[in-house]
C-alpha cells in the first residue's frame, strides 16, 4: 500500500510539472503576441505619419506648380532689365511672348532673358575687340606695307594727308575720324594723301607763274573740270 501511495504521489508531481510547463509556455506566447501587436501598432502609426508627411509635401508642391501654371496662363512674368542693360524694352516683350508660347515658368522666363543678354554682350564685346585690333594693328600695318603711302613714303604721305584734312575737313569730320578710328584706314589715308599732294603741286604751279590755264582751282585738280553749260 505504501508503494501505491508513493507511485500516486510521483504521478501527481509529474502531472503538476507538465501543467506548470504548459502554463509557462502559454504566458510566453501571450507576451509574444502582445509584443507583436505593439509592433504592428507602431508600424501602422509610422506608416500613417509618413503618409501625412508625403501628403503635406505633395500639397506644397502642388501649390508651387499651381502658381507656375498661373504665370503661364496669364503671362504675368514681370520681367525687367537691369540698369545699364544693352538690351531694349522690346527684348522683354519678345522673351515674354516666347515664354508664353512654350509654357515656361516665371523662373525659366527670367533665365531666358538673362541668357539672351549675356549672349548679346559677349557678341558685342567680341566685335569691339576685333575692331580695335583692326584699327590699332591691321590698318597701320597695311599702310606701312603699301608701296604708295607706306615704307619710305609714309612720312610724306602723312604730311600730305594732314594738310588736306586741315584745309577741307570740318571739326565734326575730324572728330568722327578720331572717334571711329577710320583715320587709320589705308584707303582714307591714300585719298587724303593724294589730295594733299595735289594741293602742293598746285601751289608750286601758282607760285611759279606761267599761263593762266595752269592756275586751276584745287577742286578742279581733284575732281576734274566742271561740266560745260
Amino acid at each position: 500500500m505504501s508503494e501505491d501511495t508513493g507511485s500516486s504521489q510521483d504521478a501527481n508531481k509529474q502531472a503538476g510539472g507538465e501543467q506548470g510547463g504548459n502554463g509557462g509556455d502559454g504566458a510566453q506566447d501571450k507576451q509574444n503576441a502582445n509584443a507583436g501587436g505593439a509592433n504592428d501598432q507602431g508600424g501602422k502609426q509610422d506608416q500613417g505619419n509618413k503618409q501625412e508627411q508625403g501628403k503635406g509635401e505633395q500639397d506644397k508642391g502642388g501649390g508651387d506648380k499651381s502658381d507656375q501654371n498661373a504665370d503661364k496662363q496669364t503671362g504675368d512674368y514681370g520681367l525687367t532689365l537691369p540698369d545699364g542693360s544693352i538690351l531694349d524694352k522690346e527684348a522683354v516683350t519678345r522673351v515674354t511672348d516666347t515664354a508664353k508660347r512654350f509654357g515656361l515658368s516665371k523662373e525659366h522666363a527670367s533665365e531666358l532673358l538673362s541668357f539672351g543678354e549675356a549672349e548679346v554682350k559677349r557678341f558685342k564685346d567680341g566685335k569691339e575687340t576685333e575692331f580695335k585690333q583692326l584699327v590699332t594693328k591691321a590698318w597701320p600695318g597695311a599702310i606701312q606695307a603699301d608701296p604708295e603711302i607706306g615704307g619710305g613714303n609714309f612720312n610724306a604721305s602723312k604730311e600730305f594727308a594732314d594738310a588736306a584734312i586741315t584745309r577741307f575737313a570740318t571739326p565734326e569730320f575730324k572728330k568722327a575720324l578720331n572717334d571711329t578710328g577710320f583715320g587709320n584706314h589705308p584707303e582714307l589715308v591714300r585719298v587724303f594723301s593724294r589730295i594733299g599732294k595735289a594741293m602742293r603741286q598746285d601751289k608750286f604751279e601758282t607760285q611759279g607763274g606761267g599761263n593762266s590755264a595752269s592756275k586751276r582751282p584745287i577742286e578742279d585738280v581733284l575732281f576734274g573740270d566742271p561740266p560745260k553749260a
